[in-house]
């Protein structure tokens, strides 16, 4: 059995279909995603639309728990905090008329690699994906996985390639396939196989046209009318390095001002990273 397997894809439609095109002449036997489908960019109908023409099997994501706790009225990011969450609000509407197939999607699926091997595919911990999008980033699952009956586990959130041991269990991340952050615009899948039967990981890298990916986000103007963490992640799909988590757990607490002008402090955190500039001039196109 072969598999291929993909995480946090977060919006960024030109790379799924980059990796599903490539993947489409893999002759794989399945195809997973990991979670984190959907936000902070526009084309959410689109992306759910590939997923189901291609029969990828997913489990939910923070983001797709975050999107239904939202749309079934358990949560309200509007009240809280509109243009924090602004992004993840119009991603919302886009999503919302399929909330019924949303809802299907599991939280962890278990694959019969072989017949003694199986693998626990997730996100990460099920406690970690229902936390919310207000909650920090915790990266603690040892007991989930000592909980486990299989033996390898696959996941995804953290945006990285990693390997570990977690009392005894093998432990794999598979990086993203939508931002990868590593300064290189190269998605990032794990093709997964029964090699003589043992168990075989590769972590593989796949280079996209982010320029296209630019050129979507210009036509459905996601630097005008997604707000000022937009601009946050448009520089995220530039330059494939963090933002996102470096502005809101390190910059930001430090501005305690309320309510919070993000336009201001966006601007200002960019500035500090020598990044306004390329920025303001797509914030200025009509």
């Amino acid at each position: 059995m072969k598999i291929a397997v993909f995480s946090d894809i977060h919006g960024n439609l030109t790379a799924l279909q980059t990796l599903l095109d490539h993947l489409a002449s893999g002759r794989f036997d399945a195809i997973y995603c990991l979670g984190d489908l959907f936000t902070p960019y526009p084309g959410s109908r689109q992306i759910w639309e590939l997923i189901k023409s291609a029969r990828v099997q997913c489990v939910q994501g923070n983001n797709e728990a975050a999107l239904l706790a939202h749309l079934a009225g358990q949560s309200d990011y509007r009240s809280d905090d509109e243009v924090r969450f602004r992004p993840f609000l119009k991603n919302a509407a886009e999503l919302a008329p399929i909330l019924d197939e949303l809802q299907a999607i599991p939280l962890s699926r278990t694959v019969p690699l072989t017949d003694k091997l199986h693998l626990r595919l997730c996100h990460y911990s099920p406690d970690e994906v229902l936390r919310g999008l207000h909650s920090g980033v915790q990266f603690n699952m040892d007991e989930y996985v000592a909980g486990l009956p299989e033996q390898v586990v696959l996941t995804g959130h953290t945006h990285t390639f990693a390997a570990r041991d977690i009392q005894g269990k093998q432990v794999y991340t598979v990086g993203s396939a939508g931002l990868p952050i590593k300064g290189s615009h190269q998605l990032e899948y794990a093709v997964v196989q029964d090699l003589h039967g043992e168990f075989s990981i590769t972590y593989q890298l796949l280079p996209y046209p982010f320029e296209q990916q630019v050129a979507w986000l210009l036509q459905h103007r996601f630097l005008q009318d997604y707000g000022p963490i937009a601009w946050l992640a448009f520089d995220e799909i530039l330059t494939q390095r963090d933002r996102m988590f470096r502005f809101f757990n390190d910059y930001l607490p430090a501005h305690t001002a309320s309510p919070r002008d993000y336009y201001r402090i966006v601007e200002d955190f960019l500035r500090s990273l020598g990044r306004w500039e390329s920025i303001s001039e797509f914030i200025e196109k009509k």
